[in-house]
């Protein structure tokens, strides 16, 4: 099984770094193990290695008008891309439809989304016939193009399903699966965050070679942590990067639906 891709925060890191990835963040999919486990100096050597310093900063609130939203829509299993899905953009504070299109051929979509200069919080959704659901939520109100690029993972239910064979678990219908990706200040993967996600049936991690674990008791290299079995509704994800725990974040589990929740200090 691949790593994960990379999900850029630009065009250049959606298209190119990310290969047939899913979408938006920093990193890629085939960066190696030790260039998630560095040395930094504003770090103690005792913690996790990593650039936290931008922790409990405030984001940007203003946003151009229109602002660039892109994506691709892959399975985070078989990196196959999701063309021709139904993506949607909509309020995270109430589900409202913003705008609606479809991906092209090679899962890519792009919208110019109205802002009246306010940054938007917003979640995407990405509908595709014989996939399961997926969303993103994004860990801040994009607020400018370099900063609004998130795909979506859109996974089949086979794909979905490995992450419960490797835990030992049968996928339950009325749940659903949220993917982690954690990230520091320098949009790099973090080896050896832990999360907390209360009410679900269990979480797991995804070692070095990008396959799901059922007994890593942190992220490998990818900085991927996935939480089985999350009950529908407000998800309260915590993020522990040795000391350091993340700044909170919506993000809201849906039945028979897959998450990806990307998340920085």
């Amino acid at each position: 099984m691949r790593s994960l891709p990379c999900l850029g925060a630009t065009l250049t890191f959606a298209i190119g770094a990310c290969g047939g990835g899913g979408g938006g963040g920093g990193g890629g999919d085939d960066v190696a193990p030790g260039d998630a486990k560095r040395l930094d100096a504003a770090v103690d050597i005792t913690e996790l290695s990593g650039d936290f310093t931008c922790m409990g900063t405030a984001w940007p609130t203003t946003a151009p008008d229109p602002l660039s939203v892109i994506g691709r829509v892959t399975d985070p299993v078989t990196m196959a891309n999701g063309g021709g899905a139904t993506v949607e953009l909509h309020k995270a504070s109430d589900d409202a439809l913003i705008v609606m299109g479809a991906a092209a051929t090679n899962g890519i979509f792009a919208f110019n989304l109205a802002t009246a200069g306010v940054a938007p919080t917003i979640y995407r959704k990405a509908t595709l016939a014989g996939s399961v659901d997926g969303y993103t939520y994004d860990p801040y109100a994009p607020f400018d193009g370099s900063h609004a690029g998130r795909g979506i993972y859109a996974p089949t239910p086979a794909s979905r399903d490995s992450y419960y064979t490797a835990a030992g678990l049968a996928n339950d219908p009325a749940k659903g699966t949220v993917l982690v990706e954690i990230f520091d200040c320098l949009d790099l993967q973090v080896y050896g965050a832990t999360i907390e996600a209360p009410g679900a049936a269990k979480i797991i991690y995804v070692d070095d070679s990008g396959a799901p674990s059922g007994t890593a008791t942190s992220t490998g290299s990818p900085g991927i942590a996935v939480v089985l079995g999350a009950p529908p509704g407000p998800i309260a994800i915590t993020v522990h990067a040795g000391s350091v725990v993340f700044r909170a974040w919506p993000v809201t589990s849906r039945a028979n639906a897959f998450v990806y929740s990307p998340r920085l200090p």
